[in-house]
């Protein structure tokens, strides 16, 4: 974990022993289309103190406009921050969630990375690329043909603007007002080391070293009695995420499951198998494949089992497996 600071989480938290964690659950909110259900908020972690961690949302979790009236506005006036620090504050946490957020000097306890935060904590442009939840997306923030969305920072920008992030990762150089609706919303905050020490945590992106191993060799093939099911894996994996990790890292699977979708995926932008339980289920392993002609004979419904190398495991898409091949 080269970009997102990479936690000594044997010393933060005595009960997890995995050195890859770069990620924790932390407050829960709104995460399909057109539901009031709410589940676990995914964070990245971006920097520490002794006593504090600084979190952005892995995901843009909503679209909200950087103020609702078209003018110049500054960060400490506009109505993003209000609702940050209003609706999402009171319906993402509990009191003693909120209680554990850390004011940073900043007006409120949560926030947009400014510009300058953004260039310090993602230097790279694929750093700064994300996807929107289905709620987000519902509420009309604009994702790109690889599923990516643009995002805010807090920098004002002149002429009724704010810098953002475009879906690519880059400053966005067109446009957009601050009454905009197309730019989704990712909250940042400091929270106290001790209130998510039993949060749970787990690698979700990985080295440039371990992501190029996983696309361009063969890892050794895990030793199994029969393919894992899908849904099993994703489960175990959430339950036991750090002896999973420890289990599975440069291992070859092979996982079997029903074809949700075939294409391109929405991290990566490769050929692409994604395995459930059932048709128009949840994504609960995405194979990724070097050829889309690997698997033009296969359709979603059908049940198929994909060897792969194990890459990394998200909230959004599950288990993701590299150099995938047809069993």
């Amino acid at each position: 974990m080269k970009r997102h600071k990479i936690l000594a989480c044997a010393v933060l938290f005595a009960v997890m022993m995995s050195a890859e964690c770069s990620a924790l659950q932390f407050g829960r909110y709104y995460q399909e289309a057109d539901s009031q259900e709410m589940s676990p908020v995914e964070w990245l972690v971006l920097d520490e103190t002794d006593d504090a961690l600084l979190l952005i949302t892995a995901r843009c979790i909503d679209e909200i406009p950087y103020n609702e009236r078209r003018a110049n506005v500054k960060w400490d006036d506009c109505s993003l921050r209000e609702w940050l620090n209003g609706e999402f504050l009171r319906t993402a946490f509990t009191s003693t969630e909120r209680s554990a957020i850390i004011t940073s000097g900043l007006p409120g306890k949560v926030f947009a990375l400014s510009r300058e935060e953004v260039i310090k904590y993602m230097p790279e442009e694929a750093d700064r690329q994300c996807t929107p939840t289905a709620y987000s997306r519902s509420r009309v923030t604009y994702i790109n043909g690889n599923g990516l969305c643009a995002w805010r920072t807090r920098t004002p920008a002149g002429n009724s603007q704010a810098v953002y992030l475009s879906s690519y990762g880059t400053f966005g150089n067109r446009p957009h007002y601050v009454d905009d609706n197309v730019i989704g919303v990712r909250p940042a905050l400091w929270v106290s080391k001790r209130a998510v020490a039993g949060a749970v945590l787990y690698s979700v992106k990985p080295d440039s070293r371990k992501a190029y191993e996983a696309e361009n060799t063969v890892f050794p093939m895990m030793k199994q009695e029969a393919p894992f099911d899908a849904k099993e894996l994703h489960e175990y994996f959430f339950r036991n995420p750090h002896k999973a990790l420890q289990e599975f890292d440069g291992k070859r699977i092979e996982a079997e499951g029903v074809v949700l979708r075939t294409g391109p995926d929405g991290v990566f932008g490769q050929p692409c198998i994604e395995l459930s339980d059932r048709a128009g289920g949840k994504c609960y392993v995405l194979c990724i494949f070097q050829d889309a002609k690997a698997f033009s004979s296969v359709k979603a419904g059908d049940k198929v089992s994909v060897r792969g190398n194990y890459l990394v495991i998200r909230e959004d898409y599950g288990i993701v497996l590299k150099a995938s091949e047809l069993v």
